[in-house]
């Protein structure tokens, strides 16, 4: 996981997905990946996938939705917790 917090992944462009019980500390590791690529000057988002959904679904109703994806693209690490 030290590998993981020096953000080499990001300019990789690759994911990190993580997956195990409630309370095994798979939010308190992504809030820590983030932490560490902001304090990288990285710009970083933390969403709920259930608010993300909400979002898109809102914004594809209201014609916005090309504008939501390109703010979510503006982040260089986007954080979404909570898949299941």
């Amino acid at each position: 996981m030290a590998a993981a917090a020096r953000s080499g992944y990001v300019a990789r462009r690759e994911n990190i997905i993580a997956v195990g019980n409630s309370g095994t500390g798979k939010s308190h590791i992504a809030l820590g990946l983030g932490l560490a690529a902001c304090q990288k000057g990285l710009s970083v988002g933390f969403i709920a996938a259930a608010a993300l959904v909400h979002q898109l679904i809102e914004a594809r109703d209201e014609k916005r939705l090309f504008r939501l994806q390109r703010q979510l693209a503006g982040y260089k690490l986007l954080i979404i917790e909570e898949l299941g």
